[in-house]
């Protein structure tokens, strides 16, 4: 699962870093500063971290706006295939 499956930055179209606050995960683009949350402990990396990793991924993620991500090019059309893979029709 490539990190565009859960959005891209509507202003640029590219997501730089997945951070992690504690079990809860955020895209972030460093470019345009924008940020958005993709869930909570969807990943285990967040358990190889510690409060000192989380506190900066806090401080960071301060300074940028959130948005609504957009698909990325071709993630509309690849979840389409992959849906219909199977479709006997």
């Amino acid at each position: 699962m490539s990190k565009n499956h859960f959005g891209v930055c509507p202003k640029c179209g590219e997501v730089d870093s997945i951070l992690n606050i504690n079990r809860d995960h955020w895209a972030v683009c460093f470019l345009c500063q924008t940020k958005w949350q993709i869930g909570s402990n969807l990943f285990s990396s967040w358990q190889d971290e510690n409060k000192k990793i989380w506190d900066r991924n806090a401080l960071i993620l301060s300074q940028y706006t959130e948005v609504e991500p957009i698909a990325a090019a071709g993630e509309d059309e690849q979840e389409e295939k992959t849906l219909h893979e199977d479709s006997p029709f």
